[in-house]
């Protein structure tokens, strides 16, 4: 459990409105959805009885509020959530469930904080609640399908950054009942943990917490994510630094969530501005959230090259300014993301004394037409020809590495013969006679057939994809023909003159 830093309990609550059930919707603008962890069970469809997050924020600054993802209408400012969101089955019944942080910012890195805890009837059968474990500030909405429970802790507290947020969410069924656990630790430096445990109950006997398919109102998933104000509304993130775990009861431990991608659904919350990149320590997979990134969508798995961090004790490493907090051990920061390379600076900070050995390799193989080769590394601002890279950290140590995309050419044709790979954006130029051969029946050019079908004789293409084009030729009889035609003219003239001699 990464649990870091954490600061202070105590202090204003404010009212949060109920969300509207007919929100729930996969139609999210890219700019505006919910970033963190998903697993939607798309390869690994997945049941559980118990989900754990576990996110450190250390930099945390929200921008403008809005009233939707479609209608970006500033209603406020400073509001945003931090969710651990599942879907879980009951026989033919479905409900989602949602244990969140609700923050409102009261001067930068300060926020208002309360708990919220929601349950929506996805079936359309209707559901009622056992009330023996509503407490009073507990809100039960009637709906055309059953009831809705939004439940807001009536405990004012204060958070600053740093700080660990680690919710939880387990089910167990015992003589008919379905109790639902919705578990809450907080942990701020040097101030005691803040913990929450709220209970529901449903009638049933078995159930649990599903990935993989779809329930009467979209997909099964398990996500944790930074989401938009708690009003059903999507916000701006202005700056965060933070890195997230995922997991889920598997057998008597918790494993990460086999798949995962960066964007997820919920009721219309969202936020803009931040992005998800992937990283990997001591084999677990985990996901640095960042105003300062460029992200992914596909988190993991991947099968993929790192460049790979071993260090002797814990650290902080920064990405483009983007800080995340690492033990002892090997970090694996991936290589090749889709098409995307990295190439980003890697900071080491000072922590006493630290060891450390950097490996990068050398050609990231794509497919066997694409690559991206290692072009420098720099260390501290000076190139270096070495792909592993060792020492001890005494002070700040930066590398930066840059990778080349390349694509595999072949352009062939009559004494043009280009095969291999060329660095993307390079410039290749091939002129193709535009006859071979005798004068009788030459051989005329048709075309470049392949990646670009030209029709000229001079190709000038840019390499941005791998390209294969072979110069096409026609064998041409008009030379013949008329040669022919000639002939049968010159014999008929030769002809009627010798007749007419005679």
């Amino acid at each position: 459990m990464l649990l870091f830093a954490l600061i202070t309990l105590l202090f204003a609550f404010q009212a949060i409105g109920l969300r509207s059930y007919s929100a729930l919707s996969l139609n999210q603008s890219d700019f505006f959805r919910p970033t963190g962890i998903v697993d939607l069970g798309f390869q690994k469809p997945l049941n559980t009885s118990s989900l754990m997050c576990n996110i450190t924020v250390y930099t945390l600054d929200i921008g403008l509020d809005f009233a939707s993802s479609t209608n970006l209408t500033v209603t406020g400012s400073g509001k945003a959530s931090i969710q651990l969101d599942a879907v879980l089955r009951m026989s033919k019944d479905w409900y989602y469930l949602q244990n969140e942080l609700a923050l409102s910012e009261n001067t930068q890195g300060e926020f208002n904080a309360s708990f919220l805890v929601s349950v929506w009837n996805l079936s359309s059968k209707r559901s009622t609640f056992s009330p023996q474990f509503s407490v009073p500030s507990a809100t039960i909405v009637s709906t055309p399908n059953g009831s809705v429970l939004v439940y807001a802790l009536n405990v004012p507290f204060l958070v600053r950054v740093p700080f660990s947020f680690e919710p939880m969410i387990f089910v167990v069924a015992n003589q008919g009942q379905i109790t639902i656990h919705f578990y809450d630790y907080l942990l701020q430096q040097h101030f005691s943990p803040f913990f929450n445990d709220y209970q529901i109950s449903l009638k049933g006997m078995q159930a649990s917490l599903v990935t993989g398919g779809r329930n009467p109102v979209n997909y099964n998933l398990y996500q944790c994510v930074f989401g938009g104000a708690f009003d059903h509304g999507v916000t701006q993130i202005t700056s965060l630094d933070s890195q997230m775990l995922l997991y889920y009861l598997n057998g008597s431990s918790y494993s990460a969530v086999p798949e995962a991608v960066a964007y997820g659904y919920d009721s219309a919350e969202g936020v803009g501005g931040v992005a998800a990149f992937p990283v990997f320590i001591n084999g677990v997979p985990q996901v640095i959230l960042s105003t300062e990134l460029k992200g992914v969508i596909n988190l993991w798995p991947i099968s993929n090259y790192f460049v790979k961090l071993n260090i002797s004790r814990s650290s902080f490493l920064l990405i483009a300014n983007s800080k995340f907090w690492v033990p002892q051990g090997i970090v694996e920061l991936p290589a090749l993301l889709g098409k995307a390379v990295f190439s980003l600076p890697l900071t080491i900070e000072p922590f006493n004394k630290t060891m450390f050995e950097l490996i990068a390799p050398q050609v990231l193989q794509i497919n066997s037409t694409a690559r991206a080769v290692l072009s420098s590394i720099e260390v501290n601002g000076l190139p270096t020809n070495n792909s592993r890279i060792s020492g001890y950290v005494f002070a700040p140590i930066s590398f930066f590495f840059s990778y080349t995309m390349q694509y595999y050419v072949s352009v062939l044709g009559p004494n043009i013969s280009i095969q291999g790979f060329y660095d993307a954006g390079t410039t290749l130029k091939a002129d193709a006679p535009p006859r071979l051969g005798n004068p009788i029946t030459p051989m005329s050019f048709y075309g470049w057939i392949g990646t670009f079908n030209i029709t000229s004789v001079s190709l000038r293409v840019t390499v941005e994809q791998p390209i294969h084009e072979v110069a096409y030729y026609k064998q041409s009889y008009l030379n013949l023909y008329i040669l022919i035609v000639l002939i049968a003219l010159i014999t008929l003239v030769t002809a009627v003159t010798i007749k007419r001699d005679l």
